[in-house]
């Protein structure tokens, strides 16, 4: 007699594996997902802060002593120039992130401008220092 197929046995068995492995690759998926956002989230505010520091380094103007704080978006909602953007993001408290900034005149002559954004939804924060 010549055997074509599998036995219940075997299906039964087949069928408890690929049971068993599922959950597995289901949380691994959960996970990647999680992980994406949350980098995605961080690239962002990053974004948000070396894109306020080119804006300073690329002006004209100099704090000596000065803290303020933004609310934005996205880097987009940033306007050409940096005093633009102070004036203009200064009041708008119904966004996603603020943008601490402290301008301040260091002794060596250099002008340092320290950058926390913070994600208001999430609690996350991120620092950024640039010299001018």
């Amino acid at each position: 007699m010549i055997k074509k197929g599998f036995t219940l046995i075997e299906v039964l068995l087949g069928i408890f594996i690929i049971t068993i492995l599922i959950p597995a690759f289901i949380d691994v998926d959960k996970v990647n997902i999680f992980m994406a956002k949350e980098s995605e989230n961080s690239y962002k505010m990053f974004l948000i802060a070396s894109s306020i520091c080119e804006l300073y380094k690329n002006s004209s103007y100099y704090y000596e002593e000065l803290s303020c704080q933004i609310y934005l978006n996205s880097s987009n909602e940033l306007d050409q120039s940096i005093e633009m953007s102070l004036d203009k993001l200064r009041d708008d408290t119904n966004k996603r992130y603020k943008a601490s900034l402290n301008f301040k005149l260091q002794d060596t002559g250099l002008y340092k401008l320290k950058i926390e954004v913070e994600d208001l939804l999430q609690g996350e924060k991120i620092s950024l220092s640039c010299y001018k």
